[in-house]
């Protein structure tokens, strides 16, 4: 059974959002995109089971919870955990209260895990696994889930891993210490290309390599700035209590276009 287009692209923006939330630079940020994600992906379960999923972001939750309570409740996810995250999302767009990285990473995780049992319900519904749904909606989102980063990324990780698993056993007798100081468990890295060409040429092993490098380099900037905020901050149990992310972009034009964007200029 098909996927109707509007649940679909509610689906697909959840995602972008998702993976925006888990890229961005400020605890306010993460949690607005979370709840964002996860508020579309209310819409498409709603639309799914012929349900007006209303543009008021509170109502919407309130049908979530009227129709699908007993499913959320069912994968322990809490009616009070809902409507927190939702006050923590309205804190952050009209005011200027400010949340820490570890209530930013909890709500992270609940819209995840929301985000999975919907994707899993639907995938069900319509006779697909999950894994065969979260493919369709990350080639339709990005051309794919362009496994060749992926897959070096997850090198990189288990090198970091491996190495301060090493050191908390020299140092402390122990190798559980070092899976938790990694800090590759809290780093993530997405890519994102809307032209058909561009998707293709990132799933290239030459570039996907030239990705995981920047990965590798952004890891190392972490251990980085964690080590000068040492200077800073009280003790060692504050070093990575921040959050950070590079924001890199280019929107290019066709020749065509960028010789009348001049030509405007140049009239003026």
């Amino acid at each position: 059974m098909r996927l109707r287009r509007d649940v679909k692209d509610r689906l697909v923006t959840g995602l972008i959002q998702l993976l925006s939330a888990e890229a961005s630079g400020t605890s306010k940020f993460m949690i607005s995109e979370a709840y964002l994600a996860m508020d579309n992906h209310f819409a498409a379960i709603l639309i799914d089971n012929g349900i007006n999923p209303t543009r008021n972001h509170l109502k919407r939750l309130e049908l979530m919870l009227c129709h699908f309570g007993t499913l959320l409740a069912k994968h322990e996810i809490s009616e009070r955990s809902l409507r927190g995250l939702l006050k923590k999302w309205q804190d952050v767009r009209y005011s200027t209260a400010r949340f820490s990285p570890n209530e930013a990473l909890s709500c992270f995780r609940l819209s995840h895990h929301v985000i999975r049992v919907i994707t899993e319900y639907l995938a069900s519904k319509h006779g697909r696994t999950v894994e065969r749904l979260e493919i369709e909606l990350f080639k339709e989102a990005f051309g794919g889930r362009w496994l060749g980063f992926e897959e070096q990324c997850e090198y990189i990780h288990q090198v970091w891993q491996q190495n301060y698993e090493d050191l908390s056993e020299r140092e402390t007798g122990t190798r559980w210490g070092g899976k938790m100081l990694n800090p590759s468990n809290f780093c993530s890295i997405g890519v994102f290309a809307e032209d058909e060409v561009a998707k293709k040429i990132l799933k290239s092993k030459e570039v996907a390599t030239e990705i995981a490098d920047f990965y590798q380099s952004f890891v190392k900037l972490v251990v980085h700035i964690q080590n000068i905020r040492g200077r800073y901050v009280a003790g060692s149990d504050d070093l990575p209590d921040f959050v950070l992310s590079l924001k890199l972009s280019y929107t290019g034009q066709n020749v065509k276009e960028t010789i009348e964007d001049w030509k405007r200029f140049l009239s003026r």
